[in-house]
This record gives C-alpha cells, sequence and structure tokens, in this order.
C-alpha cells in the first residue's frame, strides 16, 4: 500500500491538474463512443479521438515549459527569490527540465495512439510534445535576455519542423534541441538572483484584469508633453544585432513554412504582408504623435515640399517597398526555386524596417517635428483628467 503511495505521488510531480486530466478523460471516452456507434454506419476515416490525442500532447508540452518555470510565475518568482534556495537544490513545485514522469505521460500517449489510433504515429507525439516545450522556454531565455540560445532554438526549431515529414531525424534534432535548452536552463537558474522580469510582475498579458491594465497605465502617465520628453525611457530602440538576427529568423520560417513548390504568383503574397506590415509598422510607430513642422498646404505655398529633417522618416519604410518590387521582378527573372528568392526578399524587407536609421531614439530627440497633443493623449485624457 505504502509503495503504491509513493508511486501516486511520484506520477503526480509533473501531471497537469486533475480537473484538466478529467476533462480530456471525458472527452476522449464521448469521442470514443461516439465514433463507434457511427462506424457502424460507415464511419469516418479519421477517428474524433485522434484529434484528442494531438491536443494532449500539445497541452502537456505548453504546461512543462510554463508551469514550473518561475520566469513565468511572478508569485512563484518573488516567492522563491525570498527564499535561501539556490540552483544545487531542486525547484519547489517542480522541475522544469525532462523528468522520468515525462517519458510516462508522453509514453501513455504513443502507447494509446499505438494500440487505438493507427492514423498518429507515435512518434509525432513525441515530437509535438517536445517542439511545444522547447518553444516555451526559448519564450523565457528571450525574456531573460539570453538571446543567443533563444535565437538558436528559433532557427532550430524551424529545422524541426522542415524534417518532420522524417520521423527519426526529426527526433535527433529535437533531441539536440533539447540539450541546448537544458544548458540553458542551468544558466538561467545559476543566475537566478539577477533576473530582471519587471514587465512580467503582473502575469502574462492575456491574462491582466482591465484594472491593472489602467492602473499601470495611470501610474507611467504624465501629461502632454512630459510623456513624449521626458529623460528615461525615451524610446526603446532595437539593436543592430536583433534587427539582423530577427530578420534572419523570419525570412528562415518563412521558408520553412512556404511550400517548395509554390507557383511565383502565389509568392507575392507573402512578400506583400511582409511589406505592408513592416512598412506601415514602422512609419506607424515614429510618427505617431509627432507631426510634421508644418501642414500640407504650408509646404504647398511655401514651396518648402521636401523637409530633409522630417522626411527622413519615410526613407526606411520606402525602402521596404523598393525591395519587394525587386525581389518580385527577380523572383521571375532568376531561374531555380522561386522560394528562396521569395525568402531573401522578406529578410531584406524586415533588415530594412529594423535597422535603417534613424533610429527611433534619435528621431524622437532631433527629428524636425512638432508634438501632436490630441495624437498623444488620444488614449490618455481619462487617465490624465483621473491623476
Amino acid at each position: 500500500m505504502k509503495s503504491l503511495r509513493r508511486l501516486q505521488i511520484w506520477g503526480r510531480a509533473t501531471l497537469p491538474p486533475d480537473w484538466i486530466l478529467g476533462a480530456l478523460a471525458l472527452l476522449y471516452v464521448f469521442l470514443e463512443v461516439g465514433f463507434a456507434n457511427l462506424a457502424m454506419n460507415a464511419g469516418p476515416v479519421i477517428r474524433p479521438g485522434d484529434f484528442l490525442i494531438g491536443v494532449a500532447a500539445v497541452l502537456y508540452g505548453l504546461f512543462r515549459g510554463t508551469a514550473f518555470h518561475p520566469a513565468f510565475r511572478p508569485d512563484y518568482r518573488r516567492w522563491l527569490a525570498s527564499t535561501p534556495w539556490t540552483n544545487r537544490l531542486p525547484l519547489p513545485v517542480g522541475p522544469i527540465h525532462l523528468v522520468p514522469q515525462d517519458l510516462f505521460v508522453v509514453g501513455s500517449l504513443c502507447a494509446l495512439a499505438w494500440a487505438r489510433h493507427p492514423n498518429i504515429p507515435p512518434a509525432y507525439i513525441v515530437i509535438t510534445f517536445l517542439f511545444l516545450y522547447e518553444a516555451m522556454l526559448a519564450l523565457s531565455f528571450a525574456a531573460l535576455k539570453m538571446v543567443w540560445y533563444a535565437y538558436g532554438l528559433g532557427f532550430g526549431l524551424g529545422l524541426l519542423v522542415l524534417v518532420a515529414r522524417s520521423p527519426v531525424i526529426a527526433l535527433a534534432v529535437a533531441t539536440a534541441l533539447y540539450s541546448v535548452t537544458f544548458v540553458g536552463l542551468r544558466r538561467a537558474l545559476d543566475d537566478f538572483e539577477n533576473w530582471n522580469l519587471d514587465s512580467f510582475d503582473e502575469g502574462p498579458v492575456g491574462m491582466r484584469s482591465l484594472d491593472k491594465w489602467a492602473q499601470a497605465l495611470r501610474q507611467s502617465t504624465l501629461g502632454f508633453p512630459f510623456d513624449s520628453i521626458r529623460p528615461t525611457d525615451v524610446a526603446a530602440s532595437i539593436r543592430y544585432r536583433d534587427g539582423l538576427m530577427l530578420s534572419l529568423l523570419i525570412g528562415w520560417w518563412a521558408f520553412v513554412l512556404i511550400p517548395w513548390n509554390a507557383p511565383r504568383e502565389g509568392l507575392l503574397f507573402p512578400i506583400g504582408l511582409t511589406t505592408f506590415g513592416a512598412g506601415f509598422s514602422r512609419l506607424g510607430v515614429y510618427i505617431h504623435g509627432y507631426s510634421p513642422p508644418i501642414s500640407f498646404w504650408g509646404r504647398v505655398f511655401t514651396l518648402r515640399w521636401i523637409i530633409p529633417g522630417y522626411d527622413k522618416v519615410f526613407l526606411a519604410p520606402l525602402s521596404t517597398f523598393v525591395l519587394a518590387g525587386l525581389g518580385g521582378n527577380l523572383m521571375f527573372m532568376l531561374p531555380g526555386p522561386p522560394v528562396i528568392t521569395a525568402c531573401a526578399t522578406v529578410t531584406l524587407i524586415v533588415a530594412a524596417a529594423l535597422n535603417l536609421g534613424p533610429t527611433l531614439i534619435a528621431w524622437r530627440l532631433t527629428g524636425k517635428h512638432r508634438l501632436s497633443a490630441r495624437q498623444l493623449m488620444a488614449n490618455k485624457r481619462g487617465e490624465v483628467q483621473e491623476l
């Protein structure tokens, strides 16, 4: 009896809450019974339980990557920081790295798929679990400013998707990526006392209440024009290193996700989508609240059609459209697979939007513009009145 109790405690170390397990079990039984009734009348080729097995692997991967990680649990992180815990001790809530209990859970899903769901190869359950688990840890590395681990996992997860048709190779890639996450996780926990996750203290963005959003906004609102000219936190400029790496990462994922045999005409859509998204996002961030020194008609009547100190803000967005046009034409002119040209064009477009000058802080401090109270305070008028 005691051994059974110890086994139960051992198995509960990494399992989700009981209500989640119970809901999944009841839904699985309901789908399987419903399928059995439908199968008597020429049932579907794909069993409804196949989908639920995949969902269970996805949910467990997300759960294992976030539920025990202090970076995703602010209260747990603050409590842990107040204790004499060190990385030489196990985490109180549960381990972040994979343990034998994970093998038991994922192995149970694989055994169920092998016994009753031949449409779901067991290897893909393992790959799905590892992909989601490693993706969550990549997000934690990005939040902890361990950028090279985050970028490495970002490129590696793309490779995992690219070779997913070959289960053996995909499992090898997923295993190699786990070794990277394990080393990065050890380094992150070794430096736990230096973590700076103030932006996570209110919980995940999607979980914040409207009251917390309003309170945070009121605390950061000084009123016009002080919100724009205060000396601290004037603007967050992206580093050239990050701009280059992010553009390469987006281009790589475009190569991963776009079919190799996609027609040239169809590849114009991702190029156009990237161009409009990157170009107008860049322009919106820069000019929101920062109007030209004179109006349009002022330019016309004073013959100042171009104001270099202000109009330089349009150069980077315009360059994205120029690059899109050149890449689209080269895609039809160059021999070979057009996917390569399209992905290279996407990379250059994002790199231009992120890296071309002026930097955001230089633009806001030295640009030839005027602060527009109407735009800057459109979303803050109520908070300013309350203060």
